[in-house]
Formats: C-alpha cells, sequence, structure tokens
C-alpha cells in the first residue's frame, strides 16, 4: 500500500485505471491528457498521478512526456511489460 505524508490531499493524487470501463473515454490520448490536467489544476501544489494499463492509450508516449512536462506533476505508470517493453524500444529507436 502507498502511503503519503500528511500534508497530501486526496485531491493530489489521481488514479486511473485503464481496464476498468468507468475510465473507456480516457483511452483518448487527448482526453486523458485533458482529465488529468482538470484535476491537478492548482500550480502550488504537487500532484500524484497512477495510471494503470497506460498501454490501451494509442501514442501513449507522447502523453507521458506531455504530463512529465509539468514540474508539480509526478506519473507513475503500470502495464502489460511485453507491450511497454516493445513500445519504449520503438520509442527510443525513433
Amino acid at each position: 500500500m502507498i502511503t503519503f505524508a500528511p500534508t497530501v490531499l486526496k485531491e493530489q493524487i489521481i488514479i486511473v485505471e485503464m481496464g476498468d470501463d468507468r475510465f473507456e473515454e480516457l483511452i483518448d490520448k487527448k482526453i486523458l491528457r485533458e482529465f488529468i490536467e482538470n484535476k491537478a489544476n492548482n500550480q502550488s501544489k504537487q500532484y500524484y498521478n497512477f495510471i494503470d494499463e497506460m498501454q490501451m492509450v494509442k501514442y501513449f508516449e507522447g502523453t507521458i512526456i506531455s504530463l512529465n512536462s509539468h514540474s508539480n506533476y509526478d506519473v507513475y505508470i503500470a502495464g502489460n511489460n511485453s507491450k511497454f517493453c516493445f513500445y519504449y524500444k520503438l520509442f527510443i529507436l525513433q
């Protein structure tokens, strides 16, 4: 279980489980980015973004780079390792 310092508020933790059909519309990379940016809208706070099954988002690499460019975001991704390794190799080779 992940624990945070008492100063981290629940609103600063954003969890997206792409395998859960409640998040189905977020498979579009732009909608996912906008969803997170709308929830993490206070530049003076640090946000912790957890995205599971990120490989379900087409061209997710650009989304990760875009989210990671925010200095007040920590981005944690998880998913099917075989797809991540394949995409990672393609991404690095480009």
